[in-house]
Parts: C-alpha cells; structure tokens; sequence
C-alpha cells in the first residue's frame, strides 16, 4: 500500500483537492477532521486545551472556539508549539491506526490530508509528497471569503514554513492558480497515474 501526504498551507486548497480525490475514489484520511474530534467537548484533549489556554477559550455551549484559540496561537509561537504538543501525538495516534486498518485491505494507496507536515511515526513510510500552492493574493482572497482578516491570514501564514524545504525527494507540486476546471484536470491525471499501482 502506498501513502501520499496531501498538504499545502491555508488557502491553498489542499481540501478541495482532496475533495476532487475522494469523488475520483481515493481513500483520503482527514488529519484536519481528526484534529478536530480530539479536542471535542468531554474528551482529555478538551479538557488538556482548556486547561492550558483557559475558559475563554470556550463558546457558550463549552466547545473549543476554534477562532478565539487561532487569535491567541497564532501569534504566539510558544503557544502554538503547546497547542500542537496536546493535538499532534492523539491525531498521529488515530492516523497510524486507520494506516493500520487499510493495510489489511486491497486499497493500494491512501492519502493523509494534512495542513502542517510534522513529524509522526509514519512519516518514513510515506512514498510521495503532494504539496498544493496558491499565490499569496488568491490566498488572502480566499480566506477573506472565509471571514478570515487580512492580518489574520498573514499571521497565520506565517507559521505556516514553505513544505518543500523539508522535502528533497517524491514530491509532486500541485499549482493552483487556476479555475476548479483547470484544477480537476491537474488532480485527474496524478491519479491516473498513481491508480495503476
């Protein structure tokens, strides 16, 4: 079974990709969903979050606001690397699992979408890159469409290093910079040629 790490900066729209994967019939496995379902009210993720950034970081029914805690990671570096020192081992943990899963069925590649690259345990196993880029200003657009600040996005684009730097080998550049046209064709013909494993 082959992996392939889908992952690209904010905006980029590494989660389209994966969407046009999925609809091609790709396994993809949502790091980002994971993340998510490890800090849901009740679970010790929760409660660890809360504990190191506080109750205000809560709405009214007592979930993780995710946009109060971005204000406050986002612009603190150390507060970032605690935040990702509670979510990244529980996620590593769910995804090595469901690796584990599919490697006892006949799925011969399975995606790991992925917003920040870090590293896990199944990283040395991973066989190819896909990295999706975006020019910055489509980015910005983007994300302004998300509701998402100006300076905002810059902060959190730049905690967001260049992918590529980390990675010398198997890595396939995915440029969108066109329509979800040009896009879908880009990401039809990579599975073509990886679905023939």
């Amino acid at each position: 079974m082959k992996i392939i790490m889908l992952t690209g900066g904010i905006g980029s729209g590494k989660s389209t990709v994966s969407s046009i994967l999925k609809e091609l019939g790709a396994v993809v496995i949502d790091s980002d969903s994971i993340g998510l379902d490890v800090v849901n009210k009740g679970t010790s993720g929760w409660q660890e979050v809360v504990n190191a950034f506080g109750e205000e970081i809560l709405s009214s029914e007592g979930t993780i606001d995710r946009g109060k805690l971005a204000r406050i990671v986002f612009r603190n570096p150390s507060a970032l690397r605690k935040l990702d020192g509670i979510i990244h081992p529980r996620v590593d943990a769910e995804v090595e699992k469901q690796l584990q899963k599919y490697q006892t069925t006949n799925v011969k590649a399975v995606f790991i979408e992925m917003a920040i690259m870090v590293d896990t345990c199944w990283m040395p196993r991973v066989n190819q890159y896909w990295v999706v880029q975006a020019p910055k200003e489509t980015i910005l657009e983007r994300l302004k469409e998300r509701g998402v600040s100006r300076s905002d996005a810059l902060a959190r684009m730049a905690n967001q290093p260049p992918v590529e730097e980390k990675i010398k080998q198997n890595l396939v550049i995915i440029d969108n910079n066109g329509n979800m046209t040009d896009l879908k064709a880009k990401i039809e013909k990579l599975w073509k040629e990886i679905s023939g494993f």
